[in-house]
């Protein structure tokens, strides 16, 4: 839906002016940390939409008090409203692995934006995981080494503002999920396509480059995804994106020849096409992990509603 080119310096977070322009309401907005702020969550509730994101260490969560301090009049004292919670004060009396649902949290200073949070305490082995990831960005120059950001390794934090009748704990967990698959094309795009490899030159040769492996983007993808539904009427079988659309560039050679011979040459390349992504790009299973399939069976949502979701 937004599809720019610009500076590969530039900050995430100012994309989303842009990205605000298409809110519609019951929109479903997947939100990757990078563009993580408070202010564009709740633009995105004040316009009926709906988001699923991680929540960003440094972000102030609070709950009504109950029990607000009072002037002598009984006026409420402002400042005794809200009481300032801490995610690693909650988590302690958990078990490794355990979840909770923490309801009517405010996020940010301004105390506007009521969310869901669900909070997960990780296990050794996926706490470990996350500090190693850590120090990686670290030494790329993302990220900063202090006690918060240590300590919030340990823990992993959605906040939404759906309702528990939409989504349950769980499916909020496999619903932001989703959001890999757009991650899984740029890493197509790279690793298959080289679209990041370019050499110095002129703008002219560029903008050639460019819409050259666009086009051949493009191709793929039409023989990629008709390829898969063909496939999944026949057999219900998963295919692996990366898998297919590295098996449709290596039969890129004998299109270009076939591909001006005429529409019975084409479907002939097409079926063999297929025919290999049938035996050589069944997707693997991973141990503990939910395949988009299984996701989408395990929330009951046929596969073309899957095009309102905005991720």
């Amino acid at each position: 839906m937004c599809c720019d080119i610009r500076k590969g310096t530039d900050n995430d977070a100012t994309y989303l002016n842009t990205m605000c322009e298409y809110i519609e309401p019951y929109d479903l907005k997947l939100a990757d940390l990078g563009y993580y702020k408070v202010e564009y969550l709740k633009e995105i509730h004040d316009r009926k939409a709906f988001f699923i994101t991680k929540l960003k260490s440094d972000t102030r969560i609070y709950i009504k008090n109950p029990n607000p301090d009072r002037y002598a009049n009984g006026n409420i004292k402002k400042s005794t409203n809200y009481i300032k919670i801490d995610i690693q004060e909650i988590i302690k009396p958990l078990v490794e692995g355990e979840t909770i649902e923490l309801k009517d949290i405010y996020l940010g200073q301004k105390k506007d934006l009521k969310t869901r949070l669900i909070v997960t305490k990780l296990t050794e082995e996926n706490k470990k995981k996350r500090q190693f990831k850590h120090l990686k960005d670290i030494k790329k120059g993302r990220g900063t080494l202090n006690k918060r950001s240590i300590e919030w390794n340990s823990v992993n934090v959605y906040a939404t503002n759906t309702a528990v009748d939409m989504l349950t704990s769980e499916q909020v967990h496999h619903v932001y999920s989703l959001r890999w698959q757009i991650e899984l094309m740029f890493k197509i795009w790279k690793s298959i396509f080289k679209i990041n490899k370019v050499k110095k030159l002129k703008i002219e040769r560029f903008k050639c480059f460019l819409y050259g492996r666009l086009i051949a983007l493009l191709l793929a993808s039409t023989i990629v995804f008709t390829g898969k539904d063909i496939i999944n009427e026949e057999t219900s079988i998963e295919i692996s994106d990366m898998k297919s659309f590295d098996t449709v560039v290596e039969y890129f050679p004998l299109l270009r020849v076939e591909f001006f011979k005429g529409e019975l040459s084409i479907i002939r390349v097409f079926k063999k096409i297929i025919a290999c992504i049938k035996k050589l790009g069944v997707k693997s299973k991973r141990k503990g992990r939910k395949s988009i399939k299984e996701i989408l069976s395990f929330m009951k949502m046929p596969s073309d509603e899957v095009e309102v979701m905005v991720i």
